[in-house]
């Protein structure tokens, strides 16, 4: 599994479970973005992980710990 997949599956992953729109997780990023992020189709910046992160009411590592743990799953 590609590392891009796996940020954008572990992001709409966390983000539907907390019930969370795309809007909501961060106002600053068009919506046709997110979810291309969501989806694997676009990389994204450490800057934008860190301010989805925000968005999601978590820290960067703790997500990116999710990121590790969905991938191990999905093996």
């Amino acid at each position: 599994m590609k590392l891009q997949t796996a940020i954008g599956g572990t992001i709409r992953m966390v983000r539907t479970n907390r019930k969370l729109s795309l809007r909501q997780v961060t106002p600053y990023i068009s919506y046709g973005h997110l979810s291309d992020v969501e989806r694997g189709v676009k990389a994204i910046s450490p800057e934008l992980l860190e301010e989805i992160s925000r968005g999601l009411h978590l820290t960067t590592p703790d997500l990116l710990r999710q990121v590790a743990d969905y991938m191990e799953a999905q093996q």
